[in-house]
Order: C-alpha cells, then structure tokens, then sequence
C-alpha cells in the first residue's frame, strides 16, 4: 500500500511477487524500496522506485520466513533477518536489492533488526532460542556475535536505537514471562538491562528525535494501555489510544512529525454467536483464530462456534488466549491476554 497524504488514506499496489510480505525498507542512496516476504522459494523480494511499480527478484537458497529488513546507508546494504529455527542461513545482504547472499549467524529466531550509526552496528533481537541468548550484533552484517540477555525466557519482538541517548531499546511480547520488565536497554548491545513497565503483548518501539521520545505499541486489542512511551527507555507511561486495535508496528516519520502504527486486526463482532475475524494464515497471527474447549468449527478466515455446544464450565485456571467457553448465559474468552464476557442476547 502507499499514501501520498501522510498517512490519512492508502491505495493497495500489485507486486509480482505475492507471497507473505513481512518489511519494507527505502534506500535513499539507491532511490529503491524492497520489501521481503515469509514465504515462498527464489522469489521473497520485490524492488520499486516509486512504491507503485514493482520487480520481482531471486533470491538464494530455500525458503526462509524473513520477518524485517533495513537498509545501511553506511554499509550500503539492505539487511533481512529470518525468524525460524534449525538454521544458521538467517541473514540475507544485498548492495543493490538485485543480488541477495545469504549469511550466516547464530541459530535464533530473530525478529527485528536495526542500524545504530553512532555505534557502527547492527543490533538484532529474537524471539525464540536458547534463553539468556536473545540478541546479536554484527559491524558488517557478515560477522555475527550472539549476546547475552537478562532474564530466562521471553520473545523480544521489538527493537531501537537512540543516537541522542545511546541507547538500544528492546521490547518483550510476553506477558507471563518477565512480569512486569518487558523492557531491556543496552549502550553497547552488549550489556543489557531490564526496565520496569506496563504489561502488553508488545511487539514494536520506535525513537522520535524530534519529540525525544520512544513508543511501543502491543498486541492486546482488549487493553486500552495499548501504547506506552518513554523519554530515557527507562521509566515508561502506559497511553490510551483513540482506537483500540491488536497494533503490529510503529515508526516515527520525520517528515510528518508523527509516529505512524498498523495493526493485525481490528477487533471481533457477537452476534447469536463468537465470531472472530482473522484473514491471515501466517503462523504468526493463528493465536487470533478462536478455539473452544471441547468444542471447535474453523473455517478459512474466522471461527464460528455454536455456544449450545460450549462447555458449560468454571473459570479455567490454566486460561490461554484463544480459549473460550460458557457460563450459563454468557460466553467467555480469553484474547490477548484478557478475560472477555460477552452477554448473548
């Protein structure tokens, strides 16, 4: 999609290859966007000049489920990294967004990836792999070095860098680990530290020089702390967004003073029965397709389920997100982390 108005309005474009797009990245030097996708095999690139006319491109080996590239001005590469285990193939460089090597690096699965120019580094987090060994960094994007990270388990989903503060911002999607430090900073990204904040399924932050501020934005659409912000990654401030939404990603934008964020979905509608809307097949957004204890019908895009064949059943103690079931009258559900009751008329 592109937007000439800031952000306000967008039109879907066409690209050739239409497999799961996953990041897009903009090459000033170059004057090139490529995008890279979790699917397919020789064929997870596209390149545009323009955002609206798109080429295909090769690219090497097997399928690999990249999940977010950047583009290095100083190292005049693009950067993707590959969120999957059994593989030491998870990093993809390219000079040009033509020709693509593939690299090799620890075996994580690595999420999101950014450039720190003051540091001359590439910094990388993961969101699953061995604990306590959840970031790596690299001055080249050839050489790799795993680090250690604080705390035992956790999906760090997100990260930044602060050239104002030299700081490296991680931020934790989950909720029953790292209770209440779902955030860690580096200077180095090689010392890490837990921090203090709102509990969220957090998946994305973002650093505004202009505001000197960061933004997270979690996954809990059920949550109206859905947002929180930080001026030193160390102290944080839940916010209450005017829509609530499970939000994937944040950025700020310069140019249009503002911090810009999408979402997964947008929520779900109860009519005689749950009905939850999930268009995607990514195995990154299944958890978003409802199941029923005892009781499940799933069809391609939602799940509809019959709250006469629920279990009628107390609280669950061992609540997942996606559970559902009947008390009496009224339908409960767990999503996003929140217990819902939803009163069927």
């Amino acid at each position: 999609m592109t937007s000439d108005d800031g952000g306000l309005t967008w039109t879907v474009r066409n690209v050739p290859n239409t497999n799961n797009l996953r990041s897009v990245a903009w090459s000033p030097k170059l004057r090139l966007f490529a995008t890279i996708a979790s699917t397919g095999t020789g064929n997870q690139v596209n390149t545009s000049p323009d955002g609206i006319t798109w080429t295909a491109r090769t690219t090497p080996g097997t399928s690999h489920f990249y999940r977010d590239m950047v583009w290095v001005d100083e190292l005049e590469l693009y950067v993707a990294v590959a969120n999957e285990a059994g593989s030491t193939q998870k990093v993809l460089t390219s000079p040009d967004g033509i020709t693509w090597t593939e690299r090799t690096c620890p075996d994580r699965a690595w999420s999101d990836i950014v450039w720190s120019k003051e540091l001359g580094l590439l910094c990388v987090s993961a969101t699953g792999g061995i604990a306590g060994e959840k970031i790596m960094t690299s001055p080249d994007a050839i050489n790799w070095t795993l680090r250690s990270t604080p705390g035992d388990v956790g999906s760090w989903e997100g990260i930044t860098w602060s050239g104002d503060l030299g700081l490296f911002v991680a931020v934790n999607f989950n909720t029953a680990v790292l209770v209440g430090t779902p955030v860690m900073t580096s200077p180095d990204g090689i010392n890490w530290t837990l921090r203090s904040a709102p509990t969220n399924q957090w998946l994305s932050v973002a650093w505004s020089p202009e505001l000197g501020q960061f933004a997270a934005v979690g996954n809990q659409p059920l949550n109206p702390d859905s947002v929180m912000t930080s001026p030193d990654g160390i102290t944080w401030t839940p916010q209450t967004p005017d829509t609530l939404r499970a939000w994937r990603r944040v950025i700020w934008v310069p140019e249009l003073g503002r911090f810009v964020a999408v979402a997964f979905y947008d929520g779900f509608t109860t009519p005689d029965n749950l009905v939850m809307m999930s268009e995607s097949t990514d195995p990154y957004q299944q958890y978003l397709y409802l199941h029923g204890r005892n009781s499940v019908q799933r069809v391609s895009g939602k799940v509809q389920i019959d709250r006469i064949n629920l279990p009628d059943i107390a609280t669950p103690s061992d609540l997942e997100d996606g559970d559902i079931w009947r008390e009496g009258n009224d339908l409960k559900a767990r999503l996003g982390g929140v217990t819902m009751t939803i009163t069927v008329t």
